[in-house]
């Protein structure tokens, strides 16, 4: 370690992380064990955080797909080809976001990230195909698959596809909210049971004390 006026500099090649610096430092200004564990804690941090993001991406992916395979129903229902519906539910969405009455979505993030591939000259298929694998969850591959076919085939049969995916996605999403109720409950309990733990020792001390126990 080198001292220059009152800044103490650590030769960083010659460190061996021996804490021997900690000690003498008269300022107290290097923490040895405090930059280990920070580089051990930091990478584990920054996994949590892409964790987290990727729990919040899948939910509401989950959360937004019965919306979206509804207004597809709706919009198909009413005689507009896939391309011109998808086109449409598209600029809804920007058009509120810049308003300020929506939040980004990543469900439609990746809808708009398949109508701006159209809009670019990428063919429908490819976009569809693109949009279930951005997506990474079975419903939307699915949904990708039907709105292929469609392109394939024609748009016979589709109305009808869509409405046994809409059902089935409502269904989905009620077992999802009995899912997510059911872990509300159960995280309720430890803390219920530490403040019955406290209770129970509030109780019972003065009681013991009493007794001289």
């Amino acid at each position: 370690m080198a001292r220059k006026g009152r800044k103490a500099l650590v030769q960083e090649k010659e460190c061996v992380a021996c804490g021997c610096c900690e000690k003498v430092c008269p300022l107290f200004a290097i923490r040895v064990m405090l930059g280990i564990a920070a580089a051990i804690l930091l990478p584990l941090y920054e996994k949590q955080k892409e964790s987290e993001a990727k729990k919040k991406k899948k939910r509401e992916l989950m959360e937004d797909y019965p919306e979206i395979v509804s207004k597809l129903t709706v919009f198909s229902g009413a005689g507009l080809p896939v391309r011109r519906a998808w086109e449409r539910i598209v600029l809804e969405y920007e058009a509120a976001c810049r308003a300020g009455t929506q939040t980004e979505r990543a469900a439609y993030r990746e809808m708009a990230a398949a109508y701006h591939r159209m809009q670019r000259g990428v063919p429908e298929l490819q976009a569809y195909a693109e949009f279930g694998a951005g997506c990474r969850l079975r419903p939307y591959r699915k949904l990708s698959g039907l709105l292929e076919q469609n392109v394939r085939n024609g748009a016979e049969g589709l109305r009808k596809a869509l409405e046994t995916e809409m059902e089935s996605a409502f269904e989905e999403e009620k077992a999802l909210a009995r899912r997510r109720g059911e872990e509300a409950s159960t995280k309720l309990m430890l803390p219920l049971f530490l403040m019955l733990m406290i209770i129970m020792v509030m109780v019972s001390v003065p009681a013991f004390l009493a007794f001289g126990i």
